[in-house]
């Protein structure tokens, strides 16, 4: 959400399998170094007392220099964003 009515639509999700997870498509457009389609999967397991979430992103048409950026994006959310959002628990 861009503010203002404008915004940009990453992605669509394709599958919901509550509690297993989720799976995405998205278009990655010329802009943000596309012609090319991403397929990310989210699965979740029972892991000891919590959940692990396994990740996978098939990618159909991307250059070298958009899968650094789709990678170093994925990795900044997964890594960071989405754990510190999960930490904080339903408000």
């Amino acid at each position: 959400d861009f503010g203002g009515g404008a915004g940009l639509l990453w992605y669509t999700v394709v599958e919901f399998d509550p509690p297993r997870g989720l799976s995405l498509a998205g278009h990655v457009f010329p802009e943000w170094g596309g012609r090319a389609m991403s397929l990310p999967v989210f699965r979740l397991e029972a892991e000891g007392r919590g959940t692990r979430m396994r990740f996978t992103d098939s990618l159909l048409g991307v250059r070298p220099a958009t899968l650094r950026r789709l990678k170093s994006g994925w990795t900044r959310l997964l890594g960071g964003s989405l754990p510190d959002f999960l930490e904080q628990g339903a408000s």
